[in-house]
């Protein structure tokens, strides 16, 4: 008995320790609909990696000044990284201009394994992107994990976890505002 509730103690404290709950940067006026949520993420993360589509073409976040990026860490063998990508492939539906999603695997997959992992669960629309660095994730302790940067590159916002539902009324106001601070 001694040994189980060690182990759920040292688990509890790895739990709390991944999960953050706080407002978004105090210099930053809008608010995430997700900032109270478990798997909040506040921590300032630099993206300035480069990354690859699946033809080969490198990509940058600074590629993407004056638009609204949002980071999906995923995996092909990550239990919830099949609905997170599947809630950004239904973003993508709503064709939001100046609105790009990275939906970035960095497992070690090739991108034929990925592509076969999005047919599987029916993502369509998301463009596969590879990181082909091991330290990718920049301290990011799980997947699926989203960043959400602004239209000037700054680090907005982050989840950890599957509970949002990018196509939320909230979540969609949340990005039109930040492409209003443009």
């Amino acid at each position: 008995m001694f040994f189980f509730r060690s182990n759920i103690s040292k688990y509890m404290v790895y739990l709390a320790s991944l999960v953050v709950l706080c407002a978004c940067d105090q210099t930053e006026s809008i608010h995430p609909p997700f900032a109270n949520s478990p798997g909040y993420m506040k921590e300032s993360v630099d993206f300035d990696d480069i990354v690859y589509d699946a033809d080969g073409n490198a990509v940058s976040l600074a590629d993407c000044k004056g638009k609204v990026v949002i980071i999906a860490f995923s995996t092909t063998w990550c239990p919830n990284c099949p609905n997170v990508l599947q809630s950004l492939d239904n973003l993508t539906a709503k064709n939001i201009q100046d609105l790009k999603i990275i939906a970035l695997n960095v497992g070690n997959e090739d991108i034929n394994e990925i592509k076969i992992h999005y047919k599987v669960n029916n993502i369509q629309l998301l463009d596969i992107y590879k990181s082909v660095k091991n330290d990718a994730m920049k301290g990011i302790r799980g997947v699926p994990a989203c960043l959400v940067f602004n239209t000037d590159g700054k680090f907005v916002c982050g989840y950890l976890g599957k509970g949002i539902d990018f196509c939320s009324k909230d979540f969609i106001e949340f990005v039109n505002q930040l492409l209003q601070k443009k």
